[in-house]
């Protein structure tokens, strides 16, 4: 694992190729994020899901919207997720680690559910009880993100991204992470990436229930922690690398 500092993720975001600009029909979208200093804020950046508990700083709440967004660019440049979902989930990792982003702990796993039926988002708080422990703060807030996602209406402008970045043919690859902030001022992630792997099409997204015959879902969780230093350093460069394509891959969400 590469080991980041302030000099190499300058080069490296000078670095990244991304795709081109594209419209999406977003563009004047009311719902773009704006971070705010202690509330608690959810943000969808293209296939990501990324929630921040409030003590998080608003600049940071910026700063890693743009990293998971200059992630995901990226690895779309390289790989087609139809075609290698791990080889793009390499490049997407790869990525965060040379911004400064180190996984302190990383498992993998298969869901499984003995039952005759089961409901994807109950399978994420599943995985997300184990990783953030019974009665924290950050279960508790993927559990409230969950639910604020689920209310919303289908024309939602998360929606439209979600659906479009995580919804590959009979596949669903997405991430949820969870933004938290130490009593000495550390910022750490947990992050969730799922693939869901169905046997037939879907038109919901991750709210349904499936046969456990239907559906394969395995997820990498684990860890990070972020170097703060880094993420100041390279904020400027970051910004100026992604600041075109937010619009029509990042949207705000009410929690």
């Amino acid at each position: 694992m590469t080991t980041a500092t302030a000099e190499s993720a300058k080069k490296f975001v000078a670095s990244i190729h991304i795709p081109p600009l594209h419209e999406f029909g977003l563009t004047g979208n009311k719902a773009q994020f704006k971070p705010v200093e202690h509330l608690q804020q959810a943000v969808v950046v293209g296939a990501d899901v990324v929630s921040f508990t409030s003590p998080v700083s608003a600049q940071r709440r910026q700063d890693i919207q743009n990293c998971t967004l200059l992630a995901q660019l990226a690895a779309n440049a390289k790989v087609d997720q139809n075609q290698d979902i791990f080889a793009w989930y390499s490049i997407y990792f790869d990525v965060l680690n040379n911004l400064g982003w180190s996984m302190t702990s990383k498992q993998f796993s298969t869901y499984e559910d003995h039952g005759k039926e089961a409901n994807v988002h109950q399978a994420i708080i599943q995985v997300a009880t184990a990783l953030l422990g019974a009665g924290t703060t950050g279960l508790a807030l993927v559990i409230t993100t969950l639910n604020a996602m689920q209310k919303m209406n289908a024309d939602s402008p998360w929606i439209t991204i979600f659906k479009r970045e995580s919804h590959k043919l009979n596949a669903q690859t997405f991430q949820i992470a969870i933004v938290e902030q130490t009593l000495l001022g550390q910022t750490t992630v947990t992050m969730m990436a799922f693939t869901l792997n169905v046997s037939s099409a879907m038109n919901q997204i991750l709210f349904f229930k499936f046969h456990e015959n239907d559906v394969t879902l395995k997820n990498c969780s684990g860890s990070v922690a972020i170097n703060d230093g880094i993420l100041t350093a390279i904020r400027s460069d970051l910004q100026k690398k992604v600041q075109n394509r937010a619009v029509g891959f990042v949207a705000s969400l009410d929690v």
